[in-house]
């Protein structure tokens, strides 16, 4: 390649300026020139045959490459405003630049065994208590997740050099009034249900119904099977049952309508009632109608 073609990548590609392309670059560089080829299709500049096969080959691999980033910068975020709540004089000066000083003294606060170098057992201590309302991650893999961030040298050790230049780069790239938030977690994690609450109820609104003949006669013959097994368990059953309280020396009445309902029900009661404690009226609505449905599905 050319080197005036590839001064033209570099500054497609290169955003900070640093003349190098790091991997946000890349994806948001590499996703500009898929929605150029595509807009140059619209204008038959290329075939249409041609853009299908880019986006086969690039487009999954954008997609998850997207995903994965919206995750990190997610975590980044949970992660600098737990700290910021809970170190003392925050992780900005007044004017909104990183405090230097104070990210020095966190690390300090994290290498417990003073080696200079944070550990991920010490990096744990530190994110075991941080609720990851947007991010789809336990203590583990958002260890391994701030580790890779923060971690130039690949030594799995992060010392204070790539601490402080970690934090600070985290800083000036991340909205500090998301910092400056008086939410609780505990806020937080509830408005992340209640997002998640609206995307169900979106998706259910836009579901298209099957109204067909070929569905209700399916139904109708799924109904039918299901009642046919049923009429075919039940004898069975009710001669363990029988059996069991002629053994036990208890009324069958007990058994069949106290005991069998109490051992088979105990723990999905105990799991919608612990879904309700979240105390929204869908949760709510949810959790009666299992509990008041169980007895029906002995």
């Amino acid at each position: 390649m050319k080197v005036k073609e590839i001064a033209e990548v570099m500054k497609e590609f290169d955003l900070d300026g640093d003349q190098k392309i790091n991997e946000d670059e890349f994806v948001n560089g590499f996703t500009k020139w898929l929605d150029e080829t595509k807009h140059a299709v619209d204008k038959q500049y290329f075939s249409k045959r041609s853009l299908k096969d880019v986006y086969e080959v690039f487009g999954p691999w954008l997609q998850n490459k997207r995903r994965e980033r919206d995750m990190t910068k997610d975590l980044i975020q949970e992660i600098l405003r737990h700290v910021q709540s809970n170190v003392v004089g925050g992780l900005l000066t007044e004017n909104g630049t990183p405090d230097t000083p104070n990210i020095k003294r966190l690390f300090e606060t994290m290498d417990h065994d003073r080696d200079n170098c944070i550990s991920q057992h010490e990096l744990k201590e530190l994110i075991k208590d941080i609720k990851f309302g947007k991010v789809p991650l336990n203590v583990e893999e958002a260890v391994v997740k701030m580790i890779e961030e923060l971690d130039t040298d690949g030594d799995h050790m992060i010392n204070e050099e790539e601490f402080v230049s970690g934090f600070a780069h985290w800083l000036n790239t991340t909205d500090n009034r998301t910092l400056a938030t008086t939410e609780s977690p505990d806020d937080i994690y509830q408005k992340t249900w209640e997002a998640t609450d609206k995307l169900v109820d979106k998706e259910k609104s836009d579901a298209v119904v099957d109204n067909s003949l070929r569905s209700w006669c399916k139904a109708m013959m799924l109904l039918v099977l299901g009642i046919a097994i049923l009429a075919l368990l039940a004898e069975p059953l009710i001669y363990s049952v029988e059996s069991f309280s002629n053994s036990a020396s208890v009324p069958s009445f007990f058994i069949s309508f106290i005991l069998v309902p109490l051992a088979t029900t105990t723990r999905a009661s105990v799991s919608a009632i612990k879904t309700a404690k979240r105390k929204k009226q869908r949760t709510t609505s949810l959790t009666f109608s299992e509990v008041c449905s169980l007895p029906f599905t002995i």
